[in-house]
């Protein structure tokens, strides 16, 4: 009667060491030994690793029923084998590269299969976790492996999370001592970037992939081998356009989040290597500025305010100015000013207001310019007299420039009067 036989499914004898102490501490002699019946719904085993050892009540591996730790721990590490192993950077990067690979093999068209869109994000996860521990150890096994152009290649393939990591492992590169010689062996690269940010801005409507290409390609413009890349044309060829310009028409856009990235990367590539820049602009001339002008006519109000806000800053830098000299010579880059100096927006007309001032302020203006506000001079004079006239007693130095283009345009002789 002290014996308890279990007669439910899957009963497990197991010893119960406390109910031993309290019999003993009760005088009553030997244990109970009993069976305890399993729990319906409780889950089995199933070859995991039993944490309370062998006090477990479920049942297990071991011969009385009850759970085998020390069965179970082979098993446990014949299953993790190499599963947690901690790769390198460069072991990490060739995973990486040979999932890209796998994809480049694919039929044009073709998805590219389950495993291997998990591969490639658990590779792309895993190194990202490296960089975010150690970005310049990392950087050099990123580069070698030429992970930057295969993510360039392929980020809109990649899912949301998966890009963030991207722009993880690209900015660790570009980051790097390392950059400019890849920059430099890979300008087809930069080109590309350029490329699919304008072609896929609009079929990428809503996946933000081109933002990230923004991201990435800012990354390369601050290096002067990735703003070259962008700046002039491939081989040298001057008739050709320039990669940077395709960012033109992304600046144009509808969207306010891609317009304002495509402003902010072109102001990236024309004002952080200003030597290269300007040499870049003046060899464009005519291609470059038939774009800006576009985006000034054709753009939304942040692409126009923003567009003349750059090209103010262009024309007033010491770099630019033979970009300047040519452009403050030409009649209908004058009437362009003009027009947007009557602009509904205030902001607008403010940012005209700067690039006009170059115009009336140079010393040896050709004849048409002359001419031309000569000819216009009590109409600009009147209009300038009421122009801004709040941000006027607020603002010194505009109050100091207004009055300055009232005295210059107020000397002007017009053609044919009498003096």
């Amino acid at each position: 009667g002290r014996l308890g036989v279990g007669s439910g499914r899957g009963g497990a004898q197991c010893a119960r060491p406390d109910a031993k102490r309290r019999r003993a501490a009760a005088g009553l002699g030997a244990p109970v030994f009993f069976v305890r019946r399993r729990r319906r719904g409780r889950r089995r085993h199933a070859g995991l690793r039993c944490r309370r050892g062998g006090r477990c009540r479920q049942r297990g591996s071991g011969r009385d029923g009850g759970c085998d730790a020390a069965a179970t721990a082979g098993t446990i590490e014949m299953f993790n084998f190499g599963k947690d192993k901690k790769r390198t950077p460069a072991e990490q990067c060739a995973k990486l590269a040979a999932d890209f690979r796998k994809r480049e093999a694919l039929a044009p068209g073709a998805a590219a299969p389950a495993s291997l869109v998990e591969d490639t994000s658990r590779h792309l996860r895993q190194l990202g976790e490296i960089v975010g521990r150690d970005a310049a150890a990392a950087a050099p096994a990123i580069l070698s492996a030429g992970l930057p152009a295969a993510l360039v290649a392929h980020v809109g393939d990649l899912g949301a999370a998966e890009r963030r990591d991207a722009d993880d492992v690209f900015i660790a590169a570009m980051k790097s001592e390392g950059a400019d010689a890849y920059l430099e062996a890979n300008k087809a690269m930069v080109a590309a970037l350029c490329a699919d940010y304008a072609s896929q801005a609009g079929a990428a409507a809503g996946t933000n992939a081109e933002l990230h290409r923004g991201i990435m390609l800012r990354e390369c413009i601050r290096h002067e081998s990735g703003a070259r890349a962008a700046l002039f044309a491939a081989n040298g060829d001057a008739q050709a356009a320039p990669p940077l310009l395709a960012l033109f028409e992304v600046a144009a856009a509808d969207s306010f989040d891609l317009a304002s990235d495509a402003l902010e990367t072109l102001r990236e590539a024309l004002t952080t290597h200003r030597s290269a820049a300007s040499t870049a602009v003046l060899e464009s001339y005519t291609l470059f500025f038939g774009d800006f002008h576009k985006l000034l006519e054709r753009g939304s109000y942040v692409a126009t305010r923003q567009g003349l806000k750059l090209l103010a800053d262009m024309l007033l830098d010491e770099e630019y100015i033979r970009v300047m000299m040519r452009y403050i010579a030409e009649p209908a880059n004058l009437m362009r000013t003009m027009t947007l100096l009557r602009n509904d927006s205030d902001s607008i007309a403010y940012e005209a207001f700067h690039i006009f001032k170059i115009f009336v302020a140079n010393p040896s203006k050709p004849a048409a310019i002359a001419a031309i506000l000569a000819q216009n001079r009590d109409k600009l004079l009147a209009f300038l007299g009421r122009f801004q006239a709040k941000r006027e007693e607020e603002d010194e130095d505009f109050a100091a420039e207004k009055a300055l283009m009232l005295e210059t345009i107020g000397a002007l002789v017009v053609p044919g009067a009498a003096q």
